[in-house]
C-alpha cells in the first residue's frame, strides 16, 4: 500500500513538472515574439517573471497605455534591480508625481551603488532645478564613471559658468581630470582649464601627454605664462626631455642646440617643409645644419619656435655659425616677430670658419616667434651650400 502511494506521488510530481516545463516554454515563446498581445500571454503564463513584466510595461507605454502597474510589479518581483526602480521613477516624473519619483530613484541608489542610479538622480535634480542635490550627485556619478563623462561635464556647464565650482565637484582622478581638460578644449573653454591642466600635469604619464601638449600649443603664443607653467612641470617630471623655461631669468629657448629631435609641439622647434632646403641635427649632435640646394624659394621660413618673454625686458640671443665648404652662403637670418610691429632680425654669417652673431631686442609682448629664414639678398643668386649653427643661447639684460 505504501509503495503504491509513493508511486502515485512521484507520478503526480512528474506530471506537474512536465506541465510546468511546457507552461514555461510557452511563456518564453510568447516573450520572444515581443508584441503587446504575446507579452500579456507570457505574463499570464509566468506571472512572477519580472523580465516579462518589464518588457510588457515598455510595450504598453509605446501603445499609449499606462505602464505603471506593470512597472510597479517589476519592483516587487525584483527589488534589487535598480533599472526597475529607475523606469518606475521616470514614469512617475512624467505624470508629475515628483515626490514618488525621487523616492524610487533614491531606492535605486540604495540597492545599486554603480553609476546608472547616480546618473538618474543627477539628471532628475537638474530637471527640478535643485542645485545642492544636483551637485552632490554630479560628484557621486563621476566617482563611479568608468567611461566617457562628457555628458556630465556638459550638464555641469549648463548649470554653472563657474570653473572653480565645477572643478571642485570632479573627483581628483587622473582619468577624469584628463577627460575634463580634453572637454574644455573641445568645447572652446580652455580659458577655464589652467587649474585642471596643472593638476593633470602633476600626475601625468605618457597617455596624458597629447592632451597637455595641445594645451601648451594653444597658449604658447597667446598666454605664454599659462603654457610655461604646464610645460615646466612636464620638464621637471622628465616626461619631455627639455630644460624648464624661465623668461624672467633669460631662459627662453627650447632645444637650443638641437640635441633632441624636434617634437614640433609646445615650445619646441617646428620644422617647415621647404623645396630644395632642409634643417637637421649636425653630425656631432650639437647644432643645426642648414642645407640649401639653390632652388629654394627666395623668401622662406625654415623653422620656428615660440619663445616666452617678460614684456618690457631686453634679451640677447647669440649663436656661432660657419659654412661647411669654401664658399660663403648668404641670406640666412634670425627673425623675431612680436605681433604687428616690425620683426627684429640678425644676419647669420655663412662665411667659412667660425663666426658669431647677436640679436638684441626689447620684449613688447609675452611671447614671440623666433624664425630661421632664408631671404635672397638683392643682386645675388639663390644660395647653395650648407651652414652649421651652434651655441644658440639667450640671456636677459639687467
Amino acid at each position: 500500500m505504501a509503495s503504491r502511494l509513493t508511486g502515485a506521488v512521484l507520478l503526480l510530481c512528474f506530471l506537474f513538472a512536465g506541465w510546468f516545463s511546457v507552461r514555461a516554454a510557452q511563456a518564453d515563446l510568447e516573450y520572444r515574439e515581443n508584441t503587446l498581445a504575446s507579452l500579456e500571454k507570457a505574463t499570464a503564463l509566468a506571472p512572477d517573471n519580472a523580465v516579462f513584466r518589464a518588457l510588457l510595461g515598455e510595450n504598453m507605454e509605446s501603445a499609449g497605455r499606462d505602464p505603471k502597474p506593470e512597472l510597479a510589479e517589476t519592483t516587487r518581483l525584483s527589488p534589487l534591480d535598480s533599472q526597475n526602480w529607475i523606469r518606475l521613477a521616470f514614469q512617475e516624473e512624467v505624470e508629475g508625481d515628483y515626490a514618488a519619483a525621487e523616492a524610487h530613484l533614491r531606492r535605486a541608489a540604495e540597492v545599486d551603488h554603480k553609476a546608472p542610479p547616480r546618473w538618474a538622480l543627477m539628471n532628475f535634480y537638474f530637471r527640478r532645478n535643485r542645485d545642492p542635490e544636483f551637485w552632490f550627485w554630479v560628484t557621486k556619478a563621476l566617482e563611479m564613471s568608468q567611461g566617457d563623462a562628457t555628458a556630465i561635464f556638459r550638464l555641469a556647464w549648463d548649470r554653472s559658468e563657474s570653473e572653480r565650482e565645477i572643478l571642485s565637484r570632479i573627483p581628483k582622478r587622473k582619468d577624469l581630470l584628463t577627460q575634463y581638460l580634453h572637454f574644455l578644449g573641445a568645447s572652446d573653454r580652455l580659458d577655464a582649464a589652467h587649474d585642471v591642466a596643472i593638476q593633470v600635469a602633476q600626475t601625468a604619464f605618457a597617455p596624458e601627454l597629447p592632451t597637455l601638449m595641445s594645451y601648451c600649443n594653444h597658449y604658447a603664443a597667446v598666454d605664454s605664462a599659462r603654457a610655461v607653467a604646464v610645460w615646466n612641470i612636464l620638464c621637471q617630471r622628465k616626461l619631455i626631455g627639455y630644460s624648464p623655461l624661465h623668461p624672467e631669468a633669460g631662459s627662453i629657448l627650447t632645444n637650443a642646440d638641437f640635441t633632441i629631435e624636434p617634437a614640433q609641439l609646445g615650445f619646441d622647434w617646428r620644422l617647415k617643409a621647404v623645396e630644395d632646403a632642409s634643417v637637421s641635427q649636425s653630425e656631432n649632435g650639437a647644432g643645426i645644419r642648414v642645407e640649401l640646394g639653390g632652388n629654394q624659394p627666395e623668401n622662406c621660413i625654415l623653422m620656428e619656435q615660440t619663445i616666452p618673454l617678460i614684456s618690457g625686458k631686453t634679451y640677447v640671443i647669440s649663436w656661432e655659425s660657419g659654412a661647411s665648404g669654401t664658399d660663403a652662403v648668404s641670406g640666412l637670418v634670425w627673425d623675431l616677430s612680436q605681433g604687428p610691429s616690425e620683426p627684429s632680425s640678425g644676419a647669420i654669417s655663412g662665411e667659412p670658419g667660425s663666426n658669431s652673431g647677436l640679436l638684441a631686442f626689447r620684449a613688447s609682448a609675452v611671447s614671440a616667434q623666433l624664425r630661421l629664414r632664408y631671404r635672397r639678398p638683392l643682386g645675388l643668386v639663390r644660395a647653395r651650400g650648407a651652414v652649421t649653427l651652434r651655441s644658440l643661447r639667450a640671456v636677459r639684460q639687467p
